[in-house]
């Protein structure tokens, strides 16, 4: 006679395919978090991510949260299984770097990068100066000042310039005149050297 027979059910898979194109930016600012995903293999048991050197971010799954510093450079995913890894899939990322340097001549400061736009700002309290948005600034009062430089969404902002020596010549001083004096609320300074 013959035994009741036995049944296995065998599964077969494959090597996961090419993980889709990236999704995420290519160009990103410096110092920046972003993320990055491709979309979910179901023959996938995990994925690999490799990031440009100096990124930090790890991830087993689909997506993966980065962080960057001021150099771009290759992402690589792959997708996972039994039976091996498929072919590595790859974006290329560049980090936009903004010139955030400043010339100072004089009383006047003139951001050297010639794209972007530009807010100078009070160094003091890091306000908005009004109607400071030109490449040159021409301060007319002593204080501290920077610019912030936006460029293809990134923004980065100078170091900071101080300006001083602007108002009365202090030199003057010594040679002045008020009158009359006493006063009634009215009076006038004279000088030469004013």
């Amino acid at each position: 006679g013959a035994s009741p027979s036995q049944t296995l059910a065998i599964n077969t898979t494959s090597i996961p395919a090419t993980p889709s194109i990236i999704q995420g930016n290519a160009i990103i600012c410096e110092n920046s978090t972003n993320s990055y995903s491709v979309t979910n293999d179901p023959n996938a048991i995990d994925y690999s991510w490799t990031l440009p050197a100096s990124w930090t971010g790890t991830s087993t799954v689909n997506s993966i949260p980065t962080a960057s510093f001021s150099t771009g450079g290759d992402i690589l995913v792959t997708a996972n299984n039994i039976c091996g890894s498929s072919a590595a899939q790859l974006l290329t990322v560049t980090v936009a770097i903004i010139d955030n340097s400043v010339t100072l001549t004089g009383s006047t400061l003139t951001a050297n990068s010639l794209v972007g736009t530009y807010q100078w700002i009070d160094c003091f309290d890091n306000s908005f100066l009004v109607n400071a948005t030109n490449q040159i600034f021409n301060a007319t009062a002593n204080g501290d000042y920077a610019v912030i430089n936006t460029q293809n969404g990134c923004s980065d902002t100078s170091s900071c310039f101080t300006i001083s020596g602007l108002g009365l010549n202090e030199n003057a001083l010594n040679i002045i005149t008020i009158s009359p004096n006493p006063s009634n609320g009215i009076f006038s300074i004279n000088s030469d050297n004013l």
